[in-house]
Parts: structure tokens; C-alpha cells; sequence
């Protein structure tokens, strides 16, 4: 197949989670072309959620928390229009859960936006003023380039493009690493309390991390449970037949005999928390390449972590462009 040009885009953002969302929406609002590219069919990342006989399940993020006033404006918004609901925490801590899923927050954040679904990019290039990035069917032309996927994989694609500017943008990903995570869904003949909030979460995080009770979060009209592993069993299973990995949850989870299952499903995250490290960055950038990157990796490893690394990245590269188009 034979590609080609289309637009010139002012930013090509690579990633639909959260804070390529956020990013989009920032840019956009300032009057900028943005395409948005997402290798998955769905946007939100690992704000996700996935139907099981009909029932919503949140197999990612299981809820969203607000830490700072900026972020808080945000949620309050959601809030007003009922996207999002208070699901339990005491006043100042509370958790939020999407309505009807948690992924319905990435749908209203790309509502608007020009998101490319189901593309997965073979390779990036900065040719002169332009950054050119190919997928198996098209090539893509932008005069900046922001990437929001986890660090592990936007390094992969720019190590290619190293050189001695971008020396620092490559050190810096190298030293993002993720934890692997696996979660079970399980859809139930009848409600089943977790705990009095419907969320357990354990102080030794083997082989089980979380337990949620979709009861409490969706109502009584689809009980279910999501069990969500720790990063030692996760590493350890990742590659294992599917079967067997639910039974290993499933066994580990003490009240396990007392579940009446309908059916189950499987969600494997291989970057699933980012772990602690010492950057203090929101964002990171290469302005003579007009190259940056974005996304929990900095800040706070959270849903609002996400989010306002994408913002500060988006006044970045908004400012350059508005530099260099003068």
C-alpha cells in the first residue's frame, strides 16, 4: 500500500488516555490542529471498562480522586454533569466512579476531538520542520509531536531518532518503569458485599491487590466483583494460560466459595502502575524538535496526575507553536 500526505497537522499527539485527551482539549481550545492517534480501538487508556452479558465492569482505574484545587474544578464539573458520582471516602478524600463506567470520562474529554482509532505507529521521524509518523497504512506530517503512551513504549519509538538533543528525553524515559497488573471480572447470580464501601484494598498487595464490588458502584441490577492482582503475581502469571490465572485469583481470594459465578473475563495491563522514581518534571520536552512527552509517569501516578501532566505539556507545545508561527 502506497502512503501519503494528508494535512499538516500543528500537533500530533500520540495516545487517547487521559492526558493525551487533556492535552488535545487544551490545544484545541487554543485554536491549534490536533490529531490524536490511538492504537486501541477505545480511548481512556486504563480508564476502561468493558461489558460483561451487558454489566459494566471497570477492569482499569477503578476510581478517580481530586488532590488539588485545579482538579478539583474538573470533577466538580463532572460532577454537575452527572458523569461522575461520590462512591465512598470521608469529605476531602472522597472517590469518584464514572457513570455508566468509569470510561465514560475519556468519552466526554475526546468528545469533539479528531482521535484515529485502531492506529498503531511503526515509526516516528523529525525530518526539518516536520515529525513524520507512519503506521502500516499512512504517514502522517505534523509540526510537533507529543506523545502520551507509557514511557516504555515512547522510548522504543524515538531510539531511532536519538541524538544529542534528545539525549535528555531518552535518559529521562529510560528511568519510567511500570508494574504489570491483572484483573479478573467476574459477573454474579447475586449481589456480594466486598465491605461497607465495596472496595478492599489489601495492606500486602499478593497475589491480590484490590477487590471491588460493582454492586456498590452500578447498582443492584449487575453484581459482580473485579479482583485486581498485584505486580509479583502479575509478573509472574502475565504469560500464563488465562484459566489458570483466574483460578490462581479466585483461589487467593478467601471468600472465593461464597461467589455464585455467571461468567468471567481476563484483562491483562503490562503497564499498569508507574513506579516510584526520583523525576520531578511534569513533562519533558525537546523544543528545538518540538518533542514532547506526557502522562502518569510524572507527577502523581493517578487519573489527576495524568490529566495535568497533559495540560502542562499542552501549554508547552502551544507556546512554541504560537513562537514559531509568528
Amino acid at each position: 500500500m502506497v502512503k501519503s500526505f494528508g494535512s499538516v497537522f500543528d500537533c500530533l499527539v500520540v495516545g487517547a488516555g487521559i492526558a493525551g485527551l487533556a492535552a488535545s482539549r487544551r490545544l484545541v481550545d487554543a485554536g491549534l490542529s490536533v490529531l490524536v492517534c490511538e492504537k486501541s480501538r477505545g480511548v481512556g487508556g486504563r480508564v476502561a471498562s468493558r461489558r460483561i452479558e451487558g454489566a459494566p465492569f471497570d477492569h482499569g482505574a477503578q476510581f478517580v480522586t481530586n488532590r488539588g484545587a485545579e482538579f478539583s474544578k474538573i470533577v466538580e464539573n463532572l460532577l454537575i454533569a452527572k458523569v461522575v458520582f461520590p462512591w465512598f471516602g470521608e469529605a476531602g478524600k472522597e472517590r469518584y466512579v464514572g457513570l455508566p463506567s468509569m470510561n465514560q470520562i475519556a468519552k466526554i474529554l475526546a468528545e469533539g476531538l479528531d482521535v484515529k482509532q485502531g492506529m498503531r505507529i511503526e515509526s516516528v521521524r523529525f525530518c526539518s520542520d516536520y515529525w513524520e509518523v507512519s503506521s502500516e497504512a499512512e504517514l502522517i506530517r505534523s509540526r510537533s509531536l507529543l506523545m502520551t503512551c507509557p514511557a516504555p513504549q515512547a522510548l522504543d519509538l524515538l531510539k531511532c531518532e536519538a541524538n544529542e538533543n534528545s539525549s535528555y528525553i531518552l535518559n529521562t524515559l529510560s528511568k519510567i518503569k511500570y508494574d504489570k497488573c491483572v484483573a479478573l471480572m467476574a459477573l454474579l447470580e447475586e449481589p456480594f458485599p466486598v465491605s461497607d464501601s465495596g472496595f478492599l484494598q489489601y495492606d500486602y498487595p499478593e497475589p491480590i491487590a484490590t477487590v471491588a464490588d460493582t454492586l456498590k458502584k452500578r447498582g443492584p441490577e449487575s453484581p459482580g466483583i473485579i479482583i485486581q492482582s498485584g505486580p509479583e503475581f502479575a509478573e509472574r502469571h502475565f504469560d500464563s494460560d488465562p484459566v489458570k490465572i483466574s483460578e490462581g485469583l479466585l483461589n487467593a481470594y478467601p471468600r472465593s466459595k461464597e461467589l455464585r459465578i455467571v461468567s468471567t473475563s481476563l484483562q491483562k495491563w503490562r503497564f499498569a502502575k508507574r513506579r516510584e522514581h526520583c523525576i520531578s518534571d511534569s513533562y519533558i520536552s525537546d523544543p528545538s524538535a518540538m518533542l514532547w512527552h506526557a502522562g502518569d509517569g510524572y507527577m502523581t501516578p493517578k487519573i489527576e496526575g495524568a490529566y495535568l501532566s497533559g495540560l502542562r505539556a499542552a501549554e508547552s507545545v502551544a507556546a512554541e507553536l504560537e513562537f514559531k508561527l509568528r
